[in-house]
């Protein structure tokens, strides 16, 4: 049998005390309960005992035991320290039920995640799911929000560290199941639990057309727009020439073709028309992804990153 862990209650006059996370008050606490350690080790003979601040657990083969060792802590507190057992936190049960302690559920084999913990990653999830994803009737946008996407990216590492020391793996499979718009956005190392940021913008790049390439190969497949000052345009890759009788004739996307560049831009069209000419695009049943400038990037080409991505419901 098992006494799961207690809070010890401290009921402080006004404006006295230390605020709760503060580090001050984790070492405080261990300094004044060191009092509380060396009764229940010395004083009750308690071969299993385990305290983190104010949470402590005792185990005995005896509920009976449990119950007596209780009644002296809850006396060695008042009397001494001037703390009280917190009611709502005592509880006994078998060592077999598990301990819920340190944020798992500590069982004799494993541990296991707190429903609780579950809870408040699905709520993230769902959170950061409305802000980055809208899904239309004909096509579903993955919005590139640099700042959401790095809160997201840094509660999701949070999160996967906790669960990675527990029996979590078929949990985290599920999630990630359910939401799988978080696809478009992380590789997710299923072993390691470790996530990896898709769309990384490229390193070294030199010219338009190799910000380009980079694009191309992160998202395979997609008609990738690329803004290059007041225009969008869609880039060849490998690069070609476009014949003299070809400039000005419709391109495969729709897009009107625009005389050769030394960058290899075959369609383009000003960017106030960026709206129209995706829905055209996404009408022939082509994914598209809008890679915009991002300001300066201390090289002589500008600094460009995804924008936004369109997925047609026919994908």
């Amino acid at each position: 049998m098992r006494l799961p862990p207690h809070k010890t209650l401290f009921r402080a006059p006004p404006d006295t005390g230390l605020p709760i996370g503060n580090l001050n008050s984790q070492f405080f606490a261990n300094v004044y309960l060191n009092a509380l350690d060396q009764f229940v080790k010395h004083g009750l003979k308690c071969r299993w005992y385990l305290r983190y601040c104010d949470d402590f657990v005792l185990v005995a083969r005896s509920p009976a035991q449990l119950r007596e060792w209780q009644e002296r802590i809850a006396a060695f507190l008042a009397g001494h320290l001037a703390l009280q057992l917190n009611p709502t936190r005592e509880r006994l049960r078998p060592v077999a039920d598990g301990v819920d302690f340190l944020g798992y559920i500590v069982r004799p084999f494993h541990l296991l995640v707190r429903r609780r913990v579950v809870g408040h990653v699905r709520e993230a999830l769902s959170k950061s799911g409305k802000r980055l994803v809208v899904r239309f009737q004909r096509a579903t946008l993955y919005r590139f929000d640099g700042e959401a996407l790095d809160a997201l990216q840094a509660s999701l590492a949070s999160y996967l560290g906790h669960l990675k020391r527990a029996s979590s793996r078929r949990l985290v499979a599920a999630t990630w199941a359910r939401h799988t718009w978080l696809g478009a956005y992380f590789e997710l190392d299923r072993s390691a639990l470790c996530l990896k940021r898709r769309a990384r913008a490229p390193q070294g790049a030199k010219t338009v057309l190799a910000q380009y390439r980079h694009w191309l190969q992160a998202f395979p497949g997609d008609v990738v727009l690329i803004q290059v000052g007041a225009f969008v345009e869609r880039l060849q890759w490998p690069p070609r020439r476009i014949r003299a009788d070809a400039a000005g004739s419709a391109g495969e996307s729709g897009l009107r073709r625009m005389r050769a560049t030394r960058r290899g831009a075959v369609e383009g069209f000003p960017l106030p028309q960026l709206r129209r000419r995706v829905a055209a695009i996404l009408a022939a049943g082509q994914d598209v992804t809008f890679v915009g400038q991002a300001g300066e990037s201390g090289t002589r080409v500008m600094a460009r990153r995804p924008v936004a991505r369109w997925v047609a419901a026919s994908s």
